[in-house]
């Protein structure tokens, strides 16, 4: 062999060093990274549970957890989940009842478990409520991943680990977290469409996947139907486009797509067709009469019921002013929401 090939192959050899060294260091900081956002998760979850039974501000936290202003929907699913047969003893008061709801039966598998040690509080719905808020950590990073770009994958990662929104709406009984991790699933086996070319093996992992995928979101939420067409359309669509672009007939990565396309547009005319809906309540299940019989001026009088004590004789003041104007683009709001709730 000659020295310049000795050379070449020596720097070919420390150049997938250099690379693996900085794959194992990049995936060093993002177990790291998932794993404070998982602790982090844990130490919110017991604090809210703390500041719930110490009842620092129970206006805010009730005894077991549940932020009543953020997450009343909270109720209505422990509620259903007290009823199924798996939990030993319902909630007083509580009638058993079936239901369809994945989420539901999962929140009543956790009850039955740990629902003797830590009562029938947000710590029980933990483990599942962690798992949820962890895989989407991880799908984004995937995400990340999977477009090139692994700086943005960890900076993205740690913007939606405290995102307060999410941070919080995890720690509750609802079914928000799993549906978003659902979602997050379906994005990531649609964007392999357009950034790998698919073989036959990788046709029927991605197939299967999607197939999985699909079916569980419609478990949690069936009327969200033609979200999963949605996003399998759009995924088509650059799909094509990506074929003109490279001036290639990808066969294979049009497979799943069509599959899925095929499987779900049914599905969405069929509930487009029932009348079958559960309305919700205004504000809440606990009090209120349903959305459809509340009038507009109703609407406006539970809204703004706080802002009337702003009212004041003296001249209006700039945070007055300001509200006034918020109080403005509410009620449209709620005109909108209105005229949409009884279409």
């Amino acid at each position: 062999m000659s020295k310049e090939g000795f050379e070449t192959i020596k720097a070919r050899v420390h150049t997938i060093f250099l690379e693996g060294r900085k794959l194992i260091r990049c995936r060093s900081y993002e177990s790291r990274l998932i794993a404070g956002a998982a602790l982090l998760h844990i130490i919110v979850t017991v604090g809210l549970f703390a500041v719930g039974r110490s009842q620092i501000a129970p206006s805010l936290v009730d005894r077991d957890g549940i932020m009543e202003s953020l997450a009343s929907d909270s109720y209505n699913y422990r509620r259903e989940a007290l009823g199924l047969p798996i939990v030993n003893e319902n909630e007083p008061g509580a009638e058993p009842e079936l239901t369809w709801n994945a989420h539901v039966k999962v929140l009543s598998l956790e009850f039955a478990i740990l629902g003797r040690l830590f009562g029938y509080t947000i710590l029980s719905a933990e483990p599942f409520n962690l798992l949820s808020y962890v895989s989407i950590l991880i799908l984004v990073m995937m995400l990340g991943r999977e477009i090139g770009i692994r700086r943005i994958a960890l900076i993205a990662v740690g913007i939606v680990a405290v995102w307060p929104s999410l941070l919080l709406h995890s720690t509750q009984f609802l079914k928000d977290p799993p549906f978003i991790a659902l979602a997050l699933a379906l994005i990531l086996i649609v964007t392999t469409w357009l950034t790998r070319t698919y073989t036959w093996r990788r046709v029927l992992i991605s197939g299967v996947a999607l197939s999985v995928v699909a079916g569980l979101l419609l478990l949690i939420r069936l009327k969200f139907a033609g979200f999963i067409v949605s996003i399998v359309f759009f995924g088509f669509s650059y799909l094509i486009i990506r074929q003109l672009l490279e001036r290639r007939w990808l066969h294979r990565n049009f497979i799943c797509p069509v599959l899925i396309l095929v499987a779900t547009v049914p599905a969405v005319f069929y509930l487009a067709g029932t009348s079958n809906q559960k309305f919700k309540r205004y504000p809440s299940d606990q009090s209120g009469a349903d959305k459809l019989t509340v009038a507009v001026g109703q609407l406006h009088t539970v809204l703004y019921r706080e802002r009337a004590s702003l009212k004041t004789t003296s001249a209006p003041s700039t945070y007055v002013k300001l509200s006034g104007l918020t109080d403005q683009a509410l009620r449209g709001i709620a005109d909108a929401r209105f005229d949409f709730n009884n279409s």
